[in-house]
């Protein structure tokens, strides 16, 4: 009826029933009732008393209405009459609805109770305990579904005592618990009168139905735990806690919950069963049987059959459901563990749909408890929501939860009802930004405070939830809309269908925003509000085609060729889906349009040139394009350039009105037709111009002063200096001016296509097809045309007809050096043959004359950079081996290593030129450390002959070449875990299986293994073969192998972002043990020797005491040296100046070496004179790092 529970007034007492119980009153209620039609109808107003129990009928009326009505009633022919204003009015009752209804008082048991619309908040029924006689009162021959029932009583138990359980040769549970967990026996824990009672019956029951058994000296042992039921019942369960953390998780998968009320909603007749003590159906394996054993006051006991409590017990009945009706399962049937729903399409379809659910059961010999299933509804609750046929709606048991609660008056209160609106989110749109100030309240760490904002939210949710939106069942392959709001604090998004005209909701999610998040611009919130959707609905972009409307152009930013950044990952999330972005949808706009403003200027520096526009919404939103002109230019042609950038951008976005504001007199003037444009080249890009206007409704240009075009005065000189952007700014470069030279004079089209000559290839051909020119030259001007005859024009745009696309688009030289510099050697090139990275170009949809060319050059250039380093010595081998020499490559962090008899030069370029040179080409330059044998004339000659950079590390600084050097520490360890307990001389033996090792093993900065960086799929280890996995049953072979390839570009990229992210937490790491000290005159340090590597291994690497005697400027300090404990014979030496270090635990023995000097320098002849704290600092080797930078450990004299 619509009536809010806040209508109601409060009841003065309860009622009572035929059978003397008691029925709680919810209010009372105020409603005008009405008999008749037309003039002759009679109204009053009624006072009802509103209950919650189920009933067939709406309401009831009392003696006191009908006499009200001044009514006589004739029962035998079910008619009422009462005087009207225009005669005698006569209210007939309807005979076959009468008969029915007197059927469904006996069976409503059966039934939920959703039948009329104001009942949707019914409650379920008691249930008689008399089971036999219902049935034989349920069950009638006029009905096809309850006949369905009659032919299958057998599947129906009814008592425990029928329940046999189901076969053990299709289930049994197994515990599976850890073989060295030790048993645990829990004490008998305290009970009250009522609840000993309680579970002396449930044990009693059990005992009867061969549930459980007595046993003596178990070795686990738990506690039965009793819960009242809402029916006041008890149900017995056993803590299984000690067992629970014994035994592995089952890890078999659940259904989604949301897919699962959307593929139940939509159905005319559904039936909800539900097992006899379902769990009870499923025997123990009797390995497991002792395990399971509990302590009561009257004895203990083991369980035959599996028990409530039991970790993996609900993941072995959900693996029961799945065997047992896997052919059903999605077409008529759904299941969530033990809650199974039948459904039909059509309500004909109903008893055929049950019979075979009946006859898989059997099967099996599962039984059904006749007291919980339900059969042949419309509707009925699933899962906490309620389903029928229009779709689904909010259970309404969690709506009265929060119009019934009271303001929080605790954080746990607020926690309560945070939980309560996670579970209606689906149904609740902004549920993020409604629910921010109750979120607020529990961020804070003080006393708990209900603020007037959070009061105000909690009454808009309980307005809300008075009618809340109905989500419609949606059919396969329906397309959607999909409508985003970003506000500062959250991002929603509503998917909705459009049916008839109207729009229907299907799922709201929202997601509030923190951090960073918060900073993003309008457009980028909109953007991850979009990226949040595809996360949490990614099943429903998957099967339909959805529609973004907005009223941004969201299409052309995630699009566009300039996007970068974050935007460009999310671009890439979205790209696989059928997504279609529209204005349409867009609210009306104002009676007169407002204009974008575009904000425009060129920059013209010495280093070359850049222009930018910025164009502004309405509604404030700036979206920002940079480029960088790679041509020569000129200041004004600059301005012109960054006009026509922001003109074609906004043509882009669908503006129709356009104020331009630009710092350039001249163009201003140009444009708005104060000013002769003289020149020729000024002529051109102003007829360019004029060209875009006829794009606008209305153009309006405006002149500012310099000082009032900051923002794209500055984006213009970063983009001329080619400076970093920000994520939300659109970056490109122009390879060539917007508007082409005047005239091709002695054009020759054999050095355009051969990209001899300065000129863009292209332009012959453009200006061939648009205005049918022709050189000259008859020859030419023939030839010319032949071979335009292989081009194409569309949309003012040169095609190139190709083999391996329909049609390749043609780009300039300069921009196909630089896709194929990108594809052989960029993030994502592979470094492969010429003729592959020409057919990956054409891949990509693009055409230049010189594509094969290019390719040639490019693949001359393979892995770039690779770190040589020396291991050893080991164990003398066989062959005489005692050193291994290593190569890792930087990106991939491919191993090659091989092992050596002598560290030798030779041994060095043999290596090289076999393991690098011959297997992956030339590389550009190595990283080594200041061997001799890297340093040789030798090694130099090969690598200057092969045109090869050497670049040494840092000295005493290993560092440097910190990818060689954790190869090196890789291979050790992996060396010194296959010789335990075997001979260390065979350490050459295991070289190609450590290496295989390492390049199968994903690392951790690129969360990759270097097989896969390298070939694009993981290797087949003999494992795997021997095992048979899907890759092997399922390997597509050559096809697969294409597959892989293709894939292999997003495998590198990907790598290379956690790369990055690998070395800026490792950065962060590190810094956090370097605090800044600053030296002061009467420290006592010491210094790191000179040459640490002379020194023995049981000597100290450090030497002084070194006394800081005063500071003369930053960076530099002068300090005496105590080179004898007694301070009377010191004498005083400058030291070196002090470097940045770290102190670790290695370094703490030298600390009692100092505190006992320091002892023996205080009880000298002389004492120190400096009071201040002695501070024991360990220096590195003298260099001109900074000394304040150095850590320090304090002891107080």
């Amino acid at each position: 009826m619509g009536l809010p529970t806040l209508a109601l007034t409060p009841a003065p007492a309860s009622l009572r029933g035929f059978g003397g119980e008691a029925v709680q009153v919810l209010g009372q209620a105020l409603l005008l009732v009405a008999f008749g039609t037309g003039e002759n109808r009679r109204e009053e107003q009624i006072l009802f008393d509103v209950i919650d129990i189920p009933y067939n009928y709406n309401a009831i009326f009392s003696r006191a209405t009908l006499n009200k009505f001044e009514t006589i009633s004739h029962h035998n022919c079910l008619k009422l009459k009462m005087p009207g204003p225009a005669g005698v009015i006569v209210v007939k009752g309807l005979q076959p609805s009468a008969a029915a209804k007197g059927d469904l008082a006996i069976i409503n048991r059966a039934v939920h109770n959703v039948e009329a619309e104001p009942h949707d908040r019914a409650k379920h029924a008691p249930k008689p305990a008399p089971h036999d006689k219902i049935i034989k009162i349920q069950i009638d021959d006029a009905d096809p579904t309850k006949l369905v029932l009659k032919k299958n009583i057998d599947i129906f138990a009814w008592g425990p005592d029928e329940v046999g359980g189901v076969s053990t040769d299709l289930v049994m549970h197994h515990l599976a618990a850890k073989p060295d967990a030790k048993p645990r026996k829990q004490k008998l824990r305290k009970m009250s009168a009522d609840c000993q009672e309680a579970a002396k019956v449930e044990v009693q029951k059990l005992l009867k139905a061969g549930v459980i058994k007595e046993i003596d000296h178990p070795e686990w042992l738990a506690n039965p735990v009793l819960v009242r039921k809402s029916k006041g019942k008890w149900r017995m369960c056993v803590d299984f806690t000690d067992l629970n953390k014994a035994c592995p998780k089952d890890d078999f998968p659940l259904p989604r919950i949301d897919q699962l009320v959307d593929s139940t909603a939509g159905y005319e007749l559904m039936s909800f069963l539900d097992a006899y003590s379902g769990y009870h159906q499923i025997h123990m394996n009797p390995a497991d049987i002792p395990k399971t054993a509990f302590i009561t006051p009257f004895g203990t006991f083991c369980h035959l059959r599996m028990p409530f409590g039991l970790r993996n017990a609900r993941a072995t009945f959900a693996r029961l459901v799945y065997k047992v009706l896997y052919k059903q399962l999605g077409r008529n049937v759904e299941a969530y563990v033990d809650d199974i729903v039948v459904k039909s399409r059509k309500a004909f379809d109903h008893t055929s749909d049950l019979q075979e659910t009946f006859d898989n059961l059997r099967v099996v010999g599962m039984k059904l408890n006749p007291e919980k299933c339900v059969f042949g509804v419309c509707a009925g609750k699933l899962l906490g929501f309620l389903v029928y046929e229009r779709g689904v709606e909010a259970n309404p048991e969690k709506i009265d939860a929060i119009q019934q609660m009271r303001p929080p008056s605790s954080v746990r209160e607020v926690q309560k009802l945070a939980g309560r609106i996670a579970t209606l989110s689906r149904f609740l749109s902004k549920a993020a930004e409604r629910g921010l100030p109750f979120f607020k309240t529990l961020r804070g760490a003080g006393k708990f405070t209900w603020t007037p904002e959070c009061q105000a939210a909690f009454d808009d949710l309980k307005q809300y939830l008075q009618s809340p939106p109905t989500l419609i069942s949606l059919a396969p392959g329906s397309e959607l809309l999909l409508y985003l709001v970003a506000s500062p604090v959250a991002v929603s998004a509503a998917l909705v269908q459009e049916i008839e005209s109207s729009q229907k909701p299907v799922y709201f999610v929202s997601e509030a925003l923190q951090g960073a998040k918060t900073r993003y611009i309008e457009m980028e919130k909109l953007a991850y509000a979009l990226v949040m959707a595809l996360q949490k609905l990614k099943h429903y972009f998957q099967a339909h085609k959805v529609t973004v409307p907005s009223q941004y152009p969201l299409g052309e930013v995630l699009r566009g060729k300039e996007v970068t950044g974050r935007l460009s990952k999310w671009a890439a999330k979205l790209s696989p889906f059928d997504l279609h972005f529209t204005t349409t949808f867009a609210p009306e706009p104002e009676p007169i349009e407002q204009p974008w403003v575009m904000y425009s200027d060129g920059s013209w520096p010495h280093k070359g040139a850049g222009v930018a526009a910025v164009l502004t919404s309405p509604g404030g939103v700036p979206i920002r394009y940079v480029a960088r002109l790679q041509f020569d230019t000129t200041n004004n042609t600059a301005e012109y350039e960054a006009i026509l950038l922001g003109l074609k951008k906004a043509k882009a976005l669908g503006v129709w009105r356009l104020l331009i504001r630009t710092d350039s007199k001249l163009v201003a003037g140009h444009v708005d037709k104060f000013f002769e444009a003289k020149e020729e080249g000024m002529k051109r890009y102003l007829e360019a111009v004029r060209s875009k206007e006829k794009c606008f409704a209305g153009i309006t240009v405006e002149h500012l002063p310099t000082g009032q075009n900051e923002e794209a005065d500055a984006l213009a000189k970063s983009a001329a200096y080619g400076g970093p952007h920000s994520p939300g700014i659109f970056f490109k470069v122009l390879y060539a001016p917007s508007v082409p030279a005047e005239g091709l004079d002695g054009l020759a089209i054999d050095q355009a296509e051969l990209g001899e000559d300065p000129t863009d290839w292209q332009t012959p051909f453009v200006r061939y097809f648009k205005s049918s020119w022709l050189l000259e030259d008859e020859a030419e001007a023939k030839r010319l045309q032949l071979r335009a005859a292989k081009y194409k024009m569309v949309s003012g745009q040169l095609y190139r007809p190709g083999i391996l696309q329909p049609l390749l688009r043609c780009i300039s030289f300069a921009e196909g050096e630089e896709m194929a510099k990108e594809i052989h050697q960029g993030l994502c090139g592979a470094h492969q043959a010429a003729r592959t990275v020409a057919s990956k170009v054409f891949r990509q949809g693009v055409y230049w004359s010189t594509v094969l060319k290019v390719c040639v050059e490019q693949v001359k250039k393979p892995f770039a950079r690779w770190g040589l380093d020396i291991i050893g010595p080991f164990p003398v081998a066989r062959n005489g081996y005692k050193f291994v020499i290593v190569s890792v490559e930087y990106f991939s962090r491919w191993i090659e290593a091989e092992p050596l008899v002598a560290i030798t030069s030779a041994g060095v370029q043999k290596f090289v030129w076999k393991n690098i040179v011959c297997r992956f080409g030339m590389p550009k330059e190595f990283i080594t450390d200041n061997g001799k044998q890297f340093d040789s004339s030798k090694f130099k000659e090969l690598c200057e002959g092969l045109n090869l950079e050497i670049r040494f590390a840092s000295v005493a600084h290993s560092q440097s070449n910190g990818a060689a050097e954790r190869a090196n520490g890789k291979i050790l360890e992996a060396l010194k875990k296959r010789l335990e307990g075997a001979a260390k001389g065979k350490w050459p033996d295991k070289m190609l299986s450590v290496l295989w090792a390492l390049r199968t093993t994903p690392t951790r900065p690129t969360k990759f293994s270097p097989f896969m960086l390298l070939y694009g799929d993981e290797a087949m280890t003999p494992t795997e073969l021997g095992a048979n996995s899907p890759r092997v049953m399922f390997s597509g072979g050559e096809e697969g192998r294409e597959v892989s390839l293709e894939l292999l570009e997003g495998v590198r990229v990907e790598a290379l972002e956690h790369m990055r992210k690998y070395a800026a937490g490792t950065s962060a790491t590190y810094n956090k043990k370097v605090r800044p000290m600053e030296l002061l005159p009467g420290y006592l340090v010491l210094r790191r020797k000179a040459n640490p590597v002379a020194v023995s291994k049981l000597e100290s690497k450090w030497e002084g005491l070194y006394l800081i005697k005063h500071k003369s400027r930053t960076g530099e300090t002068n300090r005496p040296k105590h080179r004898s404990p007694n301070v009377e014979t010191a004498t005083a030496c400058f030291g070196e100046q002090l470097t940045e270090h770290r102190y670790t635990r290695s370094k703490r023995k030298h600390e009692c070496f100092l505190q006992h000097r320091i002892k023996r320098i205080e009880n000298g002849s002389r004492k120190l004179k400096s009071q201040k704290p002695i501070s024991l600092i360990y220096a590195k080797g003298p260099t001109r790092s900074d000394p304040t930078k150095a850590r320090e450990v304090t002891m107080q004299k």
